[in-house]
């Protein structure tokens, strides 16, 4: 008799719980729920390169004229590089345009660019009618000979024109050069037979900044001498 009594005490209360239950809202129940945001498919993605590099900027007017065709060593109106020859040479040059030759192949040898003269007269023809440039003309070391062209004629430089396309300062016992040419860079004494090798020749000696430089003595066209050389 307790047994059963129990039993039935249970299985009323299991009953009643069951009851509740039923009664309780279900999750399932759409209008109780809050409904999860959809979930988006994972997919392997490949991204577009993009480009980084900032856009040209626009031209802008340098504010000059065209120059038409300056030459390649030097900006026009920049300096003009002017060195004299690590080469020894008779008077025998090849004629003035040999000397521009020889002027040319050193610089180019050297990694200079632009286009040089010899600083050479004959009959005629000034050597300072042969340069274009106004100047300023510079070492290749960078100290300034001459401000202007009209300071390379006026018998004094600035500083001696001493240093030789590599930057090199040649011995005082070989620094004599080829010029027949005055300070004031006109036509003076000979020419070796206009540079051929014929004679004597007028020589200026570089490490001098007076009219020396360009006009010293005059030597027999056998011995050998260096040529100065001016970037146009």
């Amino acid at each position: 008799m307790g047994r059963k009594t129990l039993l039935g005490g249970a299985l009323g209360a299991v009953a009643a719980i069951a009851a509740a239950c039923a009664s309780y809202p279900s999750i399932e129940d759409p209008d109780l729920a809050t409904p999860l945001p959809p979930r988006t498919a994972a997919t392997a993605t490949t991204s577009a390169p993009t480009n980084d590099t900032p856009p040209p900027p626009p031209p802008q007017d340098s504010g000059g004229t065209d120059d038409g065709g300056a030459d390649g060593g030097a900006d026009a109106g920049g300096p003009r590089r002017v060195f004299v020859s690590s080469a020894l040479k008779t008077g025998n040059l090849g004629g003035v345009a040999g000397a521009d030759a020889l002027c040319n192949q050193l610089a180019t040898a050297q990694g200079l660019g632009g286009t040089y003269r010899a600083w050479l007269s004959v009959a005629g023809a000034p050597a300072i009618d042969r340069i274009t440039s106004n100047g300023p003309f510079q070492l290749v070391t960078g100290e300034v000979v001459a401000a202007t062209k009209a300071q390379l004629a006026s018998g004094q430089l600035q500083r001696p024109l001493n240093k030789d396309e590599k930057g090199a300062t040649p011995p005082a016992a070989e620094d004599r050069v080829w010029t027949a040419t005055n300070g004031q860079g006109q036509p003076a004494g000979p020419d070796c037979g206009q540079w051929t090798g014929a004679g004597s020749g007028r020589v200026g000696e570089a490490e001098h900044a007076s009219s020396q430089w360009t006009s010293l003595v005059d030597e027999a066209c056998g011995e050998v001498n260096r040529v100065y050389c001016i970037e146009l």
